[in-house]
């Protein structure tokens, strides 16, 4: 029985995060509607597929207290995560113009491993 309660005792310190999704088609529109409501609710991470590209940027996800990720010096980004946890880190080498991979440290000290990825049916 102690065991349970040990357990349960460590799950209710663990602190949650709040996550977005979505394809934004490379659309304005979609990229101003996600970082309104990214701002307007607190969210913690978004997992982005297709953002806005412009002249070699992700343009329209750049939200004061957010790093966002993507893999750079490569063919226009497909899979990006915007982040509001200060202790985050790309993982280059898990990282790829379809895949992104981010590490962040959570408050308890705890880390998590996050990727986002563009999945493109074959032709």
């Amino acid at each position: 029985m102690e065991e349970a309660e040990e357990e349960e005792a460590e799950l209710g310190s663990v602190s949650t995060l709040s996550f977005i999704q979505a394809n934004l088609q490379h659309s304005i529109a979609a990229s101003r509607i996600i970082s309104r409501a990214v701002m307007v609710k607190g969210i913690d991470m978004a997992l982005i597929q297709e953002p806005w590209y412009r002249e070699d940027h992700v343009i329209g996800l750049n939200i004061p207290g957010y790093t966002l990720f993507h893999a750079s010096g490569m063919d226009r980004p497909r899979a990006c995560i915007l982040t509001r946890n200060e202790t985050a880190w790309m993982l280059p080498g898990f990282s790829c113009r379809d895949l992104i991979a981010v590490l962040t440290k959570c408050k308890e000290g705890r880390r998590a491993t996050l990727s986002c990825m563009l999945c493109v049916p074959a032709l």
